[in-house]
């Protein structure tokens, strides 16, 4: 009995030196759990900041290489500024040299071309206005090819392409440009491109003269034939009143002529009445009393000047019409 107890004994000191040394086991995983995870927490810390800075240097390294790449392009895009800027100064450099070559070869030629003519003599005079006059005279006028075209001539004025001199003979002869050489042109101070401008705006003014021109006789004819119109319109009307008038006088003749014939008419039965009174009376009066009682002087109503003559009715029995026989 004894030694089941103490086995009791012995395995419960066991198990409670067992579960303590479990309990203690278990602490002691615990503790280094939780030392590895803390460690772990610590070192996924140190690497998301680790990272964190890994990105921000990324970010940073990446903006500095496109700020970079901006500044070279800006270099490169001023570099090749100034590469065309250069060019185009050399280009400008080179036109211009070469325009300035052919203006000495082109003046050169121009006196080459002016030493061809002999010198005009200039003379200087004084016009009315109290303004110098230069008149140049060419001892010898040459035409293109050395052509001798006239002797003596004097220059008198330009009309577009022609050119006017006066010759030794006196008379006025007049070249075209390209008739004369050119050097005759520079001896003037003239070039053909200014005369063949000038002869252009002659012929535009001409062209717009003539036109203005034709446009007038246009004008005027349309204006002509609107008045012909007119004209014909009232010579029509003018001959219906003329015909008017002329039937109307034609009534009115007719008319006076009816009432003449009427009137004609009484007067021979007025006097066919008188004549059978007279004759009734003869018998039985003398012819003086027939005379100077039935038949008495005419009496004639005085009338207005400048008024047709009327003649009035008369009421005597005894008065009688003048018109009358």
């Amino acid at each position: 009995m004894g030694s089941k107890q103490t086995i009791t004994i012995i395995i419960a000191i066991l198990l409670v030196a067992g579960m303590g040394f479990l309990l203690h086991r278990q602490q002691k995983l615990e503790q280094a759990w939780m030392t590895e995870r803390a460690l772990l927490h610590d070192q996924t810390a140190m690497q998301k900041q680790q990272q964190a800075q890994a990105e921000a240097a990324q970010k940073q390294a990446t903006e500095r290489a496109s700020h970079l790449q901006e500044q070279l392009a800006a270099a490169t895009n001023e570099l090749e500024s100034a590469r065309l800027k250069v060019e185009a100064y050399e280009a400008k450099r080179q036109i211009e040299a070469q325009a300035l070559a052919a203006e000495v070869k082109k003046n050169s030629d121009l006196s080459a071309l002016k030493a061809e003519v002999p010198e005009p003599k200039t003379v200087t005079t004084a016009t009315s206005g109290k303004k110098e006059q230069k008149i140049l005279t060419f001892p010898k006028l040459m035409g293109p090819g050395g052509k001798i075209l006239a002797t003596d001539a004097e220059f008198r004025t330009q009309f577009g392409r022609r050119f006017v001199f006066k010759s030794s003979e006196g008379r006025a002869v007049a070249y075209d440009v390209d008739e004369l050489h050119p050097g005759v042109l520079l001896h003037l101070g003239l070039n053909r491109e200014a005369s063949v401008a000038a002869q252009s705006e002659i012929d535009r003014q001409a062209q717009v003269a003539e036109q203005k021109y034709r446009a007038n006789l246009a004008a005027r004819a349309e204006v002509e034939k609107k008045n012909a119109e007119i004209r014909a319109k009232m010579m029509v009307e003018y001959a219906k009143l003329t015909e008017e008038r002329r039937k109307s006088k034609l009534e009115e003749d007719l008319k006076i002529q009816a009432a003449e014939t009427e009137r004609l008419k009484a007067e021979a039965s007025m006097r066919a009445a008188d004549a059978a009174v007279e004759e009734a009376l003869r018998p039985f009066y003398p012819e003086y009393f027939i005379q100077q009682v039935l038949t008495p002087p005419v009496i004639v109503v005085p009338q207005p000047p400048n008024q047709p003559q009327q003649y009035n009715q008369p009421t005597n029995p005894f008065v009688r019409d003048p018109r009358v026989n």
